[in-house]
């Protein structure tokens, strides 16, 4: 093609069972596609600058919990502390966890604290067995085996489990729906898991309050209440009848003729 860009498109994938951040390289694949493109549809080519990554990623962790940037080192905080949590991501982040953690483990041996990991899943489902021995890898897991440090990860979709942390501040006192949970403890549990709440007056408070239902907020708050809620995009009071009517549409053509 006379006058074309050839633009040049790295990719990788990974085998249909392997997480992303399995270590056996042996089953990502890296390849490039390269994509003819008219001199004329071309506004620009931008190929990022990614950086080289660090030679050696178990010593650049060790270095770094030896030398933060700032604050004390892992060792010093692991001196003054009766246990300690480690908290990894899930199947679903790259985080080299099975890299990261071996001096993570040298200085809580050291320091014989007691300790525990656990995964981050939110609300995605738990590891499988193969996943946990891919994210944490097998040598790590036979090592807490052996310092009896347990390996923990929630089960969102278990309900049971999710322990009782109080009301939301708003003083809600009904039940959601169908469960029997008080509707500020599921408020705040949809807010935890979206990671989105704010601090105020020492109290945790979501910010994430479009997940409870606008009828649950009518019984629980009266539709008074929910009627003058202040709307967060134009910051000015509005009336539910005005917002239906804003939104509402002709269903058919006989609707859209006698609309006005």
């Amino acid at each position: 093609m006379a006058d074309s860009y050839r633009a040049r498109i790295p990719f990788e994938s990974l085998d249909p069972l392997t997480i992303g951040a399995s270590d056996d390289e042996s089953k990502v694949y890296r390849e490039e596609r390269e994509l003819e493109i008219p001199e004329q549809n071309l506004l620009a080519a931008i190929y990022p600058e990614e950086p080289q990554p660090v030679p050696n990623a178990t010593e650049a962790a060790r270095d770094a919990l030896a030398s933060p940037t700032s604050g004390p080192s892992f060792a010093d905080l692991l001196s003054g502390a009766g246990s300690v949590a480690v908290i990894i991501d899930n199947q679903f982040r790259p985080t080299p966890a099975s890299k990261l953690l071996p001096p993570v483990l040298d200085a809580i041996e050291s320091a014989g604290t007691d300790a525990c990991v656990i995964t981050a899943n939110g609300k995605v489902f738990p590891l499988s067995e193969s996943d946990i021995e891919q994210k944490v890898g097998r040598a790590n897991l036979d090592r807490m085996e052996k310092l009896g440090i347990p390996l923990f990860q929630n089960e969102p979709r278990n309900a049971c489990l999710d322990p009782q942390r109080g009301r939301a501040s708003r003083g809600q006192d009904r039940d959601r729906p169908g469960t029997g949970e008080p509707l500020g403890l599921w408020r705040r549990r949809q807010a935890d898991h979206a990671g989105r709440f704010r601090r105020r007056d020492d109290r945790v408070e979501p910010l994430q309050l479009r997940a409870v239902s606008a009828d649950a907020l009518r019984r629980a708050r009266g539709s008074d209440a929910l009627r003058h809620r202040r709307d967060r995009d134009h910051g000015r009071p509005r009336r539910d009848d005005e917002r239906a009517a804003r939104h509402a549409r002709p269903r058919n053509r006989a609707q859209l003729r006698a609309a006005p």
